[in-house]
C-alpha cells in the first residue's frame, strides 16, 4: 500500500477557480476583524467578494430548479417537458436572481 503523505506538505484545492474568492474573503475577515487603520480592502476587492456572492447563489438556484425538474421528469417519465419546463425554470431564476440581488 502507498505510505501517505507527510502531514507538512500542503493539500492541493480542489476547486482552483474559487482560490480568489477564499483569498478575498479571508482578507475581508481579517481586515473586519483588525483595527480600522488595517482594512486595506479595496471597492475593487469589495465588489469583487460580492461578486462571488451573487454567483454562489445564483448557481445554488438554478441547481435547486434543476433538481426539481430531475424530479418531475422521473415521475412524468417525459424527456420533452423536462428540457421545456427546466429552461423555463432555470431563465426564471436568473431573472428573480437579477431582480433581488
Amino acid at each position: 500500500s502507498p505510505s501517505p503523505a507527510p502531514p507538512s506538505l500542503p493539500r492541493l484545492p480542489r476547486r482552483p477557480r474559487h482560490d480568489r474568492a477564499t483569498q478575498l474573503a479571508l482578507h475581508y475577515t481579517c481586515a473586519a476583524t483588525s483595527s480600522p487603520s488595517a482594512r486595506t480592502m479595496s471597492k475593487a476587492e469589495r465588489l469583487e467578494l460580492r461578486w462571488f456572492g451573487r454567483q454562489k447563489k445564483r448557481r445554488a438556484v438554478v441547481n435547486a430548479c434543476i433538481s426539481v425538474t430531475r424530479v418531475v421528469n422521473v415521475t412524468l417519465m417525459s424527456s420533452f417537458f423536462f428540457f421545456s419546463f427546466s429552461s423555463f425554470l432555470v431563465s426564471l431564476a436568473c431573472s428573480v436572481c437579477d431582480l433581488l440581488l
